[in-house]
């Protein structure tokens, strides 16, 4: 007989306002905590007073000539991580490209680490800008997606870096909050019909769609916690 190692899933619970999934993995010594937002919204240059609560996240960019910032849109997204009460060694965010009816075009796209805290629905584009920063991470939240990458499907970004990591170790011991702004590059090839390049993709979000996006964490499992096996049948392996 040969010893099998399981994944254990325990069971969803609702803990500050966000969704938690635990993967207990007996092979990784890890544990997987996938928790939802508080908050998920966009803002936009073009009109900077104006909030977009209760919508997809658009991260949109398009080079106009005499209006650089004309349809530029950053997704803004916050996470309570209160409940992380080991090291996080691992993370990626994961989010569902949603089919709004709009043509796609290529997306690069990069992400950046938001302080202070506190984000909200009716955030705006001045409001953001008096009020927050951004630090530019290595590699968390960053995508590369051709133009015809299908619709309705999760897709995970890269991974955090170890610089990435060090600043979430931070927010977990600090605030307990994670928040991430979302920018695009303009990279689609211009065409007649359209010659200005630009790159665009609207997520999913909590209320519109009920798709939201989810960070996944990976953690160190708490001390002294009991790992499963099972027994399997020759062969099964």
């Amino acid at each position: 007989m040969k010893r099998a190692k399981l994944s254990v899933t325990l069971v969803p619970a609702l803990l500050a306002g966000a969704f938690w999934l635990c993967a207990v993995s007996t092979a990784l010594a890890q544990v997987e905590v996938v928790v939802t937002p508080t908050v998920d919204t966009w803002i936009r240059a073009r009109t900077p007073d104006t909030a977009y609560p209760n919508d997809l996240i658009s991260v949109w960019n398009r080079e106009v000539a005499g209006d650089p910032d004309g349809t530029t849109r950053h997704g803004l997204i916050e996470f309570d991580i209160s409940g992380v009460t080991q090291p996080i060694v691992g993370a990626y965010l994961s989010l569902y490209s949603y089919n709004d009816g709009s043509n796609l075009t290529r997306l690069e796209q990069e992400g950046y680490l938001v302080t202070p805290n506190g984000i909200s629905d009716s955030e705006t584009w001045n409001s953001y800008m008096m009020n927050f920063w951004e630090d530019k991470l290595e590699s968390f939240g960053y995508y590369s997606l051709p133009a015809d990458s299908p619709l309705d499907v999760w897709y995970d970004s890269q991974p955090a870096s170890a610089a990435d990591l060090a600043l979430f170790e931070a927010a977990r011991t600090g605030t307990g909050k994670l928040t991430f702004l979302f920018k695009s590059e303009a990279w689609a090839e211009p065409t007649e019909q359209d010659p200005t390049p630009w790159g665009r993709r609207d997520w999913g979000d909590i209320e519109y769609s009920g798709t939201p996006p989810r960070l996944v964490l990976n953690v160190v499992p708490e001390p002294g916690t009991l790992t499963l096996a099972a027994l399997g049948l020759t062969g099964l392996l």
